[in-house]
């Protein structure tokens, strides 16, 4: 009877998704990302599939200790998992849930991040992303080259994206994987691009889905080379768009960055599209965008014919 009138106080809402933050929730999260080999060992923002979640809350309840740690529960969770599986089953049951959604933070996050934005209604600024921050103020020396490459990827994005088929929510992530592409040359500066996929990959965090976590990692990893291995692709099969479009993607920020080789103090060209033309106009001859641009694998279906103007 106290458990029904507990679960009578959620009557006022109907949620379709349910965002986890327990210490049984994320036990049982993490024992399903191990046993289906998913791809990114991340478990914040990790969104396990709401029947298999189900059906593994079922196993737990009529499991024996070996069972249960055959099942990857760990140690310090073997004498409270049970309890935390019936909750959330009784709470399941309550609701008609599609999605789940694991966080890797809690209340004492919550209570902190209260404290700390108590004079700004508990919002940060607009456009402010906290592990964005951590990566530009720790491995972003020169933020006026980043700045410059995320303007350039974003209007090569808004000039071309029709005629290459690609899906405008993705002009968000390749922006951001131009702001973030020379992050990994604080670590080493000739494997930049393998530095910046790895820091972006782990500490791209709060805010994001795996599948954009992957895809901004995965754009900053080939930028200024050549298009996305058919191994990392298959690898993140599941978390990258189609093939087409992470192509395109890709190739947009390594033409971004073949265009800024001279690293300008200002941007010192401009860029218009017509009939599959993408007209580059400088005062200057941009040699060194010329010689970057010849080395980048073209796109299959050569959508894109580039002339540079002097002006």
């Amino acid at each position: 009877m106290v458990q029904k009138n507990i679960l009578t106080q959620l009557d006022i809402t109907d949620p379709e998704t349910i965002i986890g933050i327990g210490g049984s929730f994320r036990a049982i999260s993490n024992a399903i990302l191990n046993n289906d080999n998913y791809p990114l060992q991340k478990l914040h923002a990790y969104e396990p599939n709401y029947d298999e979640f189900t059906q593994f809350l079922k196993k737990i309840l009529v499991s024996d200790e070996d069972e249960l740690k055959k099942l990857g529960i760990k140690n310090n969770r073997l004498d409270i998992i049970k309890p935390g599986a019936l909750i959330l089953l009784r709470v399941f049951k309550k609701f008609k849930v599609k999605n789940l959604i694991t966080s890797g933070v809690g209340v004492r996050e919550g209570v902190f991040l209260a404290d700390l934005l108590r004079t700004s209604r508990d919002r940060f600024p607009p456009n402010y992303n906290t592990s964005m921050r951590y990566i530009l103020d720790s491995h972003v020396d020169n933020i006026t080259y980043a700045n410059q490459l995320c303007k350039v990827a974003k209007e090569l994005f808004d000039l071309t994206h029709q005629t290459l088929g690609i899906d405008k929510k993705h002009r968000y992530e390749l922006a951001i994987a131009a702001k973030l592409y020379i992050s990994g040359s604080s670590i080493h500066y000739y494997s930049l691009n393998r530095h910046s996929y790895y820091l972006i990959e782990d500490a791209l965090e709060f805010g994001f889905t795996h599948k954009e976590i992957i895809l901004i990692a995965t754009l900053a990893r080939y930028a200024k080379r050549k298009l996305p291995s058919s191994e990392h692709v298959d690898k993140f099969r599941d978390l990258l768009p189609e093939i087409k479009q992470l192509n395109a993607l890709s190739y947009l920020l390594s033409l971004s960055v073949a265009l800024l080789s001279h690293q300008p103090r200002n941007i010192d060209f401009t860029l218009s599209f017509e009939e599959s033309e993408l007209k580059i106009e400088s005062k200057n001859s941009l040699y060194l965008a010329k010689e970057s641009i010849e080395k980048l694998e073209i796109l299959k279906n050569n959508a894109i014919n580039i002339s540079f103007y002097n002006i």
